[in-house]
């Protein structure tokens, strides 16, 4: 076995190696300076200050955000519970425009049948509760429900030409659809074959 060759110092590289790598116990640490020190602890806090600043103003955003979304939501189902109580209250004023709008002799039932429906139209507007008037609009299926259509010349296509119900609007959002008449031109006949 060959003996490993010593260097101009006369150590083997192994013995070189071990030597380097072992601390020596002699030589202090190389310590911070105080305001080293004061530095770093600074820059740690102030990580820390804005790590906390970020998580809080998420959690403000998310509560806001919650608050709206309740708001909206709460209004929502308001608006739901009523508009349930107020569409069967709205058959019966359909039934006053009904009576209202017979031809005949005008008498005492007649006057006292309008004094009743000027007063529940008011009652209505008071909750903000609206009629809307369909006839010589432009067909809109968003607010209208189309039963029959009629052809009427010189008229413009897809124009209400009757309503047969009011629509209504319960602070300006669609309550109730209007149930209309709308103009459709006369198809034209098929030209027969001979």
């Amino acid at each position: 076995m060959k003996k490993p060759k010593k260097n101009e110092t006369g150590q083997t590289p192994t013995e070189i190696d071990t030597e380097a790598s072992m601390p020596v116990e002699n030589e202090p640490a190389p310590e911070e300076t105080p305001a080293e020190a004061h530095e770093k602890t600074v820059a740690v806090l102030e990580e820390k200050i804005a790590e906390l600043t970020d998580q809080w103003l998420r959690a403000v955003a998310d509560l806001d955000n919650f608050r709206k979304r309740a708001a909206k939501e709460r209004r929502r189902d308001l608006f739901q519970a009523q508009a349930g109580t107020i569409r069967p209250i709205l058959e019966i004023v359909d039934d006053f425009d009904r009576a209202l709008s017979l031809e005949g002799e005008e008498n005492d039932l007649r006057r006292g049948v309008q004094m009743i429906y000027d007063k529940f139209q008011h009652t209505l507007a008071s909750l903000g509760i609206e009629a809307f008037s369909a006839v010589g609009q432009m067909f809109d299926p968003n607010s209208m429900e189309a039963l029959t259509t009629l052809s009427v010349p010189g008229k413009p296509e897809n124009e209400v030409i009757g309503e047969i119900r009011k629509g209504y609007r319960y602070h300006g959002e669609l309550l109730r659809t209007a149930q209309v008449t709308v103009n459709q031109p006369a198809a034209e006949e098929p030209a027969e074959t001979k």
